[in-house]
């Protein structure tokens, strides 16, 4: 059931049998609470924490511009993808892994050179 009249007056929304009216008077007090900047507490669950588990690296070696590769990369999946990339550096995780920095395309992508089935420059 909803009732709506010009603005000043009473008006209110009945959402369900069960419950109560949303009145201007709560909005209004709503408002005020939002400019200065309090937020009502509500229920709701909030987000857990994201957990990161790609390691730190630190990177050792810079190279700019990016130098030219072609690489044969296996994935975790066990496939390998052939890939043209601008390697940009080269570093070693807190894992203890070595890793190669580059762009593939216009991202930049980190690869563990482990995984690295070939790695030619141009």
């Amino acid at each position: 059931m909803a009732r709506h009249s010009k603005a000043g007056s009473d008006s209110f929304t009945m959402r369900g049998k069960d419950q109560t009216p949303c009145s201007q008077l709560q909005s209004r007090a709503l408002c005020l609470c939002l400019k200065a900047g309090q937020f009502p507490e509500t229920g709701t669950p909030t987000r857990p924490p994201h957990v990161s588990n790609f390691p730190e690296i630190e990177w050792s070696v810079k190279h700019s511009p990016g130098l030219p590769y072609y690489l044969e990369y296996e994935g975790s999946d066990g496939v390998i993808t052939p890939r043209y990339v601008m390697v940009v550096s080269e570093g070693r995780g807190n894992n203890g892994q070595d890793y190669i920095g580059a762009f593939d395309g216009e991202w930049f992508k980190t690869f563990r050179r482990d995984r690295l089935r070939t790695y030619h420059r141009l």
